[in-house]
């Protein structure tokens, strides 16, 4: 297992994070749709999707198409997936298709948190998960549309 460094964290990496390390981590935001629930906090993976200087954004991402209350979700297309590691859950990344929770459900602060939950993930540098641009744009833009939505989880 080798946790991210802090200069991999760019838009399109993808990471198994440990959901309780950031949702209790004081400098961490995280928001949810209105009227959606979290569930307890896992370990699942997360795509980054904005970076500047050391504040960055993630979302996560699933390999279910559709939400328990019926909401379909954006499908990441598999031309703009690659890497991925076949000792990481069989390579999930690329063998099943994966889809983002919401547009609406963000974790978002400094780099080195992100980088601290990501102590377990199970790719190495050479073998990281990664979602093309047109990927991460396509998701920027459910983003953008799911604003009014979002709520503060904390």
């Amino acid at each position: 297992m080798t946790a991210l460094s802090d200069s991999e964290i760019q838009p399109g990496i993808v990471a198994y994070l440990e959901e309780r390390v950031l949702r209790l981590s004081v400098s961490v935001e995280w928001f949810n749709g209105r009227g959606s629930r979290h569930g307890p906090p896992e370990r699942r993976p997360f795509l980054c999707v904005l970076r500047a200087d050391d504040f960055c954004r993630w979302l996560p991402v699933t390999t279910e198409a559709v939400s328990g209350s019926g909401y379909k979700r954006l499908p990441l297309k598999a031309v703009w997936k690659s890497g991925g590691d076949q000792n990481c859950y069989g390579n999930q990344w690329i063998a099943l298709a994966q889809y983002l929770v919401d547009g609406a459900n963000i974790y978002q602060g400094p780099v080195a948190e992100f980088a601290r939950a990501s102590a377990n993930e199970c790719t190495t540098p050479a073998s990281r998960s990664l979602l093309n641009q047109d990927g991460v744009d396509a998701v920027n833009q459910q983003v953008e549309k799911q604003k009014r939505r979002r709520t503060s989880a904390k």
